[in-house]
């Protein structure tokens, strides 16, 4: 008895099987919206370009039109035209129907997104909390759960985050100033 994707599978007399050959992303770039990737075509799968489907931090990425070992797809945007992000390591997911993921081939590295903030909307403040703050900057998660932002030692409230702004009161401290 084998499991194939956890799914347990049960051979009865002689059974055989075979690894298929599999594709791999091998190449992977960004500049400014547009991720730029190539994967390796199996000849046994004869892969085209409609057959492929890609996402980047959880949003689609459109295909454009190219060859397998020189695509492009055009990332979601924020207002400014910036793509939207999330800070750390992207390696985008790339579909091949029916086949599976392409995972990345050896000396492929992740492209790495900075997580920076730029501004604050105010910069001095009493010590009772509950100012309304904005924080600008990118790479910011899109789910308010998957940051933290303390201020004099303490948790600030999020109000609302999106990837490039940050809404929040901030928190009791234990003396005023910057």
């Amino acid at each position: 008895m084998v499991t194939v994707n956890g799914v347990p599978s049960l051979c009865q007399g002689t059974c055989s099987y075979t690894f298929m050959q599999v594709s791999e992303i091998t190449s992977l770039s960004l500049s400014s919206s547009t991720l730029s990737f190539g994967i390796s075509n199996p000849t046994s799968l004869n892969i085209t370009s409609s057959s492929i489907t890609v996402t980047a931090d959880g949003l689609p990425c459109t295909v454009n039109s190219g060859s397998i070992s020189a695509l492009t797809c055009s990332l979601q945007t924020n207002s400014d035209g910036s793509p939207i992000l999330i800070a750390g390591e992207l390696i985008p997911i790339v579909y091949i129907n029916p086949y599976g993921i392409a995972g990345p081939g050896s000396g492929v590295s992740p492209i790495n997104v900075p997580l920076i903030a730029k501004s604050l909307s105010v910069s001095t403040g009493g010590n009772n909390g509950g100012l309304l703050t904005t924080l600008a900057g990118s790479g910011f998660p899109l789910d308010k759960t998957q940051i933290s932002i303390t201020i004099c030692g303490n948790l600030a409230t999020i109000s609302s985050i999106s990837n490039e702004q940050i809404i929040l009161y901030t928190p009791i401290c234990n003396s005023t100033g910057v």
